[in-house]
């Protein structure tokens, strides 16, 4: 049998279509494996194995960051340990804490465990730092400035002093709050997100629903005093999302 004859008989468009089909199922189960690069394996936090399913994970791949050093993907590092319990007994069910929610990190109070280093967003350019640190920069004409104004928690209690803006560089928007809060005869600053926050200029105060008054000294602070690491935002976030919550929720089982 010549091999023109061969080719006579087949059907280029079935061999097409089979090619396609090839084609396609081999791209599902590539981005199919490569999206296994976060998140897994999966954890039940509450107990339980490892899951990878299938496709099994890629093999790991090492990424050089534009501000120096490595990151690696899927992550290396091990994740931390929960203070929580299933809300009902099967798995995938809620999480609830088992101790204090705003320290038990679950729910809205969660936060990953994101890069401890400050987010860049132009070489040797930190994107987050506070108006003291930053030459040109002012707010615009007609707003509010707080700076100075007490800081009144969700009960109506002074809970501190603005004492510094914080800035996003990279949106060029104001992003949180430094608070001056006394502790007895000691004081510490921490950072409160501006979306909690009312500014009443003529009252000359900064009204917080989210946080009573006592719970601010609990709140996240830093490590520098200029710097903020991309961890330590999440977890100043999950602060006041969590009490926001768990604040409500008391509220409402109290009532």
């Amino acid at each position: 049998m010549s091999a023109g004859h061969i080719i006579s008989q087949i059907d280029v468009a079935q061999v097409m279509v089979w090619l396609f089909f090839l084609f396609f199922g081999g791209l599902i189960l590539h981005l199919r494996a490569e999206d296994k690069r976060e998140g897994y394996p999966l954890k039940d936090p509450a107990g339980g194995g490892d899951e990878q399913g299938f496709p099994a994970m890629p093999a790991p791949k090492t990424f050089i960051l534009i501000e120096g050093g490595l990151a690696y993907a899927p992550h290396p590092e091990t994740e931390r340990p929960l203070a929580a319990r299933r809300q009902f007994d099967f798995p995938g069910s809620p999480l609830v804490p088992t101790g204090d929610p705003l320290a038990d990190g679950v729910g809205p109070a969660a936060f990953v465990a994101r890069k401890d280093a400050p987010l860049i967003y132009e070489t040797d350019k930190i994107q987050l730092a506070p108006m003291r640190a930053l030459d040109g920069w002012s707010l615009a004409d007609g707003d509010p400035d707080p700076r100075g104004m007490t800081v009144i928690g969700a009960d109506g209690v002074a809970a501190g002093v603005v004492r510094d803006l914080w800035i996003d560089r990279s949106v060029k928007i104001l992003r949180y709050l430094e608070v001056e809060v006394t502790l007895g005869d000691d004081a510490r600053r921490t950072l409160l997100p501006i979306f909690y926050t009312d500014i009443r200029r003529r009252k000359g105060a900064v009204k917080v629903r989210a946080v009573r008054a006592a719970q601010f000294r609990f709140a996240p602070q830093l490590r520098e005093p200029n710097s903020v690491t991309a961890r330590e935002e999440d977890q100043v976030n999950a602060f006041y999302a969590g009490a926001q919550f768990f604040n409500r929720q008391a509220q409402e089982a109290a009532s």
